[in-house]
């Protein structure tokens, strides 16, 4: 006899790892846009070529790593050998067996497939690289403190620390390095703010990691010394995102809700009262450890739509 509630059980576990998959890929869509200069059109060939290379990986690969996708993590080590692997059979033409079961064969005679597993490989080593960070700021009680001791490990996150794995050519080496530092600097305030509130929209308690963004109070843009600070971060889905930065919402010393009078006086939708107006005066859910800073948030107040 099936055990209680299993089919809700495995419904779940799908819903979570399409999920997962879901943000993976996203997730590197986003490194190969902010770490090349045309990486618009690279991200959607290498997403493409990643989604057409997990079926054909999975037949013809020797060892059994990829079960039917790309999008769960590798080892580095497994993604150089499924590089290497690549290589050798782009090497044999029509006379590989993986170009026959191949939907869109230019994809593979023309190295975006390498391509795309090599770009695969340096996103999962700046994922390394911040999960490692992440780590060694969890004891910090400020966020300051979070800020300083992150700032200190990306700055010195040396060209020999990722040159293994980036794809550094004289031209755009230093550009592509400055490029990921920011992207692992942003990246990490994400994954910090996001824990903090319990990987929950603070506002609505939406918990659905697509759309969850790691909102400044004080601009990323403006604020360098508060970039990292956690205290400088709101968990919010993105509908609310869009409203604080245009500063249409914010929230008072006791991290409740205030609606613009932009928004009351010429918003006056049944959608626009049941996402702002009914809510204003709600408190927040709060944070696990790191309260939003109260001097970020009156300065955020003060340039309130009006």
């Amino acid at each position: 006899m099936p055990e209680p509630h299993s089919f809700a059980t495995r419904t779940a576990a799908k819903y979570e790892v399409g999920m997962v998959k879901f943000m993976l890929k996203q997730t590197f869509r986003d490194f190969v846009f902010s770490t090349n200069t045309d990486g618009s059109g690279k991200a959607a060939s290498y997403v493409r070529a990643l989604d057409m290379l997990g079926p054909i990986l999975t037949r013809h690969f020797p060892r059994p790593i990829v079960k039917g996708s790309m999008w769960h993590e590798f080892s580095l080590a497994d993604l150089e050998a499924i590089h290497k692997w690549i290589c050798a059979e782009t090497k044999k033409g029509a006379a590989s067996p993986a170009l026959a079961d191949f939907e869109s064969p230019s994809y593979w005679t023309k190295n975006f497939c390498s391509a795309a597993v090599r770009a695969y490989k340096e996103f999962m080593a700046a994922e390394l690289f911040e999960n490692n960070i992440v780590s060694k700021v969890a004891s910090e009680t400020t966020g300051k403190t979070v800020a300083k001791k992150a700032e200190g490990l990306i700055a010195r996150t040396s060209k020999a620390d990722l040159e293994k794995y980036l794809t550094l050519t004289k031209k755009s080496g230093k550009e592509k390095l400055a490029a990921v530092k920011v992207r692992v600097g942003q990246s990490i305030f994400r994954k910090i703010v996001l824990k903090n509130y319990g990987n929950k929209c603070c506002v609505t308690g939406l918990d659905i990691p697509a759309v969850l963004q790691a909102s400044h109070i004080s601009s990323w843009d403006k604020d360098i010394a508060n970039r990292l600070n956690s205290e400088n971060g709101l968990c919010l889905s993105a509908t609310y995102h869009e409203a604080f930065d245009a500063h249409l919402i914010s929230f008072d010393e006791k991290y409740r809700l205030v609606v613009s009078k932009s928004i009351k006086d010429h918003y006056t939708s049944t959608a626009a009262k049941a996402y702002f107006t009914k809510c204003e005066g709600k408190k927040i859910i709060m944070p696990v450890k790191f309260l939003p800073s109260q001097a970020l948030l009156a300065k955020h107040r003060e340039r309130m739509a009006g």
